[in-house]
């Protein structure tokens, strides 16, 4: 501004510049020792508070090899330079780029810019994983698909009994891959928002009862006891009734699936503090430990095999989970192997009254 005065320009001014910066920020001198690094390199770099002094040798301060050497060139050719690709320097991935300074006339220096891409670098391995989960899902039933067709054309029509087994059998693989189109769209719908499409007054009763009712005649087939246990009435949220009643739809059909002939399942709604908590228990076959913090991922399978035999799509628990954190909620499981498991969803609870779900 006109008239201003401005700031000196001192050591410390520099400090608080650079201390502002989100990049790291490394000076070395010709030698390759550093002259400077400001707080956010430390941190990048793993760099314990209190360990790091000017004039340490680079290699002593980030054993990289990668970065030592983009250095050493910067000042060997007098040219800016960059790493091709993200480095691992513990648990963090680094971009790193750099130019050659001469400070005073005196002897290059090098400056080098440091830029913590960790979560992106993440964000790409889930993107990878999740296109070849998809794909593989998706080749499986097409491949069956096409096998049964392929041996319909090739005179099996012919064969009345075995033409209508192969058709059953196609239409099964089109049902799955029915299944998986609707909740790849499902889980899209979820991730795209930050709130649920409608916010209304949801009575958890009114959304578990029609749940229950859906999944009875499911239940006596496979002989399972199914049950919404009392308690919990005019425990409310605010929120999607649909989407909610399709997380519970899901817990259900996963408790149900996963308990033998003779076992239980029940469902059952808490008020804890400020928190509406949703319980699906089942006396199923459990989940091993250290397949517990996995379950809501995309596509994970404890047993692949018997999940795909069973028609699922491995994205039930993902959508679940999306649901309970669109409405600001999450989601948990307590699970011992061969006595059964747990599902819970927590969501923030209105005050309490009797109410009734709107649209419905």
């Amino acid at each position: 501004m006109p008239g201003a005065q401005k700031p000196p320009r001192t050591p410390a001014t520099l400090e608080a510049i650079l201390a502002s910066v989100t990049e790291g920020v490394l000076a070395v001198d010709p030698r390759g020792e550093v002259l400077l690094a400001n707080g956010p390199a430390l941190r990048i770099l793993g760099v314990p508070a209190g360990t790091f002094g000017e004039g340490k040798p680079l290699r002593e301060i980030c054993p990289v090899a990668p970065l030592e050497g983009l250095v050493s060139g910067i000042l060997r050719d007098g040219k800016a330079a960059e790493l091709p690709d993200p480095v691992p320097v513990g648990d963090r991935f680094v971009q790193a780029s750099g130019a050659p300074f001469r400070a005073g006339g005196g002897a290059s220096g090098a400056v080098v810019v440091l830029t913590d891409v960790t979560r992106v670098k993440r964000l790409e391995t889930v993107r990878k994983d999740f296109v070849a989960n998809v794909s593989h899902e998706i080749r499986t039933p097409l491949a069956a698909i096409r096998g049964y067709v392929e041996t319909l054309q090739d005179g099996a029509l012919g064969d009345a009994a075995n033409a209508e087994r192969f058709l059953k059998i196609i239409e099964k693989h089109v049902g799955q891959l029915t299944n998986l189109v609707d909740d790849l769209l499902q889980l899209s719908r979820l991730e795209a928002t930050e709130a649920p499409p409608t916010r209304e007054r949801v009575v958890l009763r009114a959304v578990i009862e029609p749940s229950v009712g859906t999944f009875a005649e499911a239940a006596r087939k496979k002989g399972v006891s199914l049950e919404r246990l009392p308690g919990g009435e005019g425990i409310a949220v605010q929120g999607d009734a649909h989407l909610i009643e399709r997380a519970v739809n899901n817990l259900l059909d996963n408790a149900i699936k996963y308990t033998p002939g003779g076992g239980r399942v029940t469902v059952e709604t808490r008020r804890e503090g400020g928190e509406a908590r949703l319980l699906v228990s089942d006396t199923g076959i459990g989940i091993p430990a250290e397949d517990q913090p996995r379950v809501f991922e995309r596509f994970y399978r404890v047993d692949k095999s018997r999940s795909r035999e069973m028609g699922g799509t491995g994205l039930g628990l993902a959508i679940v989970k999306h649901i309970a954190q669109v409405h600001g909620g999450r989601v948990g499981l307590t699970s011992t192997p061969g006595v059964g498991s747990v599902f819970s969803v927590w969501l923030p609870a209105l005050g309490s009254g009797i109410a009734t779900v709107s649209g419905r």
